[in-house]
């Protein structure tokens, strides 16, 4: 798919950004997102392209590493055309990458869910497996160490079944945020708890919410934000990079007690 024409209508909208910064203005995220965004929808034809060849070619899970490789070369290629010529600050990458997910991840929509779907099938079934356990366990819903009253384990379920109703967004930045809350909740109960102590409360969290496919939108989510945490790659702010890692924890844990019962 041919891009290159677009360069140069995103850098004018980039340096017009910077322009009204330095001069004092305000200009807020949805500002600069909106600029990002009517530049690359000027070229929508390479998207729709783009989405059209990927949705031919990647229909099953056999194809699954190929295909996640011809995302990334995607959006790594938008990524050098869309960027400014000077060295590109991580805040506007982490919006280009938010923009580009918004412009293109729907038209593959339907393929990708089955792809993780399809590949990470198994390792679904086994997290889920835990989740009757968890509830019935009480020294797993009381976090092991950490006796929790009647009013907290409330909130946790009542955290769970939310996060359950908003994980079924699709544009990663918008499951992200739907997963960090869920966290950021259960943390703020006992803003005090070292990891060890968190990591069952949120195991117990995560029981509560039963997300049929935990395992496979993390991985999801490492794949397209996290990219292993390389500072060059990742659009996960140091903020959320402590829960996000904590959380991918938590489902791998989960993963292997599945294959215990």
């Amino acid at each position: 798919t041919s891009l290159s024409s677009s360069a140069g209508r995103s850098r004018s909208a980039f340096d017009a950004v910077e322009e009204a910064r330095s001069s004092g203005a305000v200009i807020t995220t949805e500002h600069e997102r909106a600029l990002l965004k009517e530049s690359l929808q000027f070229y929508g034809q390479a998207f729709e392209k783009f989405a059209k060849w990927f949705n031919q070619t990647h229909p099953t899970a056999s194809s699954f590493d190929n295909a996640t490789l011809a995302l990334d070369s995607f959006f790594y290629q938008c990524i050098g055309k869309f960027s400014p010529l000077q060295a590109m600050p991580t805040t506007y990458r982490t919006l280009l990458v938010s923009v580009l997910h918004e412009l293109t991840l729907p038209l593959v929509e339907d393929t990708l869910v089955h792809l993780y779907r399809e590949k990470y099938a198994d390792k679904d079934d086994l997290v889920a497996r835990t989740y009757p356990h968890i509830r019935a366990n009480k020294d797993v819903q009381d976090g092991k160490h950490i006796a929790l009253s009647e009013s907290e384990r409330d909130m946790m379920e009542r955290v769970g079944k939310r996060y359950a109703r908003e994980c079924g967004a699709f544009l990663p930045f918008d499951k992200l945020r739907a997963l960090l809350d869920a966290v950021t909740t259960v943390s703020g109960m006992r803003p005090n708890l070292a990891a060890d102590d968190l990591l069952p409360l949120l195991t117990y969290m995560f029981a509560c919410a039963e997300v049929p496919h935990l395992f496979s939108d993390v991985q999801y989510l490492s794949d397209l934000l996290y990219k292993n945490g390389d500072p060059a790659l990742k659009c996960i702010h140091m903020a959320d990079e402590y829960m996000f890692v904590t959380v991918s924890c938590v489902v791998h844990v989960l993963k292997v007690e599945g294959s215990l019962l």
